[in-house]
């Protein structure tokens, strides 16, 4: 199962990201304010990360060890 994290988007909603990846077996994990502390604690679970303007820190990084992508 795959867990693409969300770190922020500028449209009203996901439907288009959600449509794209609904024949995948995995889930989209939205961060609520995109900031390093959360994306922190959600990252051990991505597999991918997928952001707009949000920083994708090292630390970010380091806590996901599972991530094969940013984008």
């Amino acid at each position: 199962m795959y867990r693409i994290l969300v770190t922020d988007y500028q449209w009203p909603s996901l439907d288009i990201e959600r449509r794209i990846f609904a024949d995948l077996p995995g889930e989209l994990i939205v961060a609520e304010t995109g900031e390093e502390d959360e994306l922190v604690q959600l990252a051990p679970q991505a597999d991918a990360i997928l952001t707009c303007w949000k920083h994708v820190t090292p630390k970010v990084i380091d806590a996901a060890p599972g991530c094969r992508i940013i984008t």
